[in-house]
C-alpha cells in the first residue's frame, strides 16, 4: 500500500468520525433540513448534467 492510499484511508476515517459527531449534535429537525437541502442540491446537479449532456448530443447531430 502506497502513501496516497494510507492518507486516503485516514482521511476517510476522520470524515466518518466527524459525520457521526455532527449527527449526534444536531436535532432531528436540523438533520431533516440538512438532508432535504442536500437532496435538492443533488437533484439540481443531475438536472444540469442532463441538460448539458442533451445540449452536447444535439450539437453533434
Amino acid at each position: 500500500m502506497n502513501a496516497d492510499d494510507q492518507v486516503s484511508k485516514i482521511m476517510a476515517e476522520m470524515g466518518r468520525r466527524g459525520g457521526l459527531a455532527r449527527s449526534r449534535s444536531l436535532t432531528a429537525k436540523q438533520r431533516r433540513e440538512s438532508a432535504i437541502k442536500a437532496s435538492k442540491a443533488a437533484a439540481k446537479a443531475r438536472m444540469l448534467k442532463a441538460k448539458a449532456k442533451k445540449k452536447h448530443a444535439g450539437e453533434q447531430a
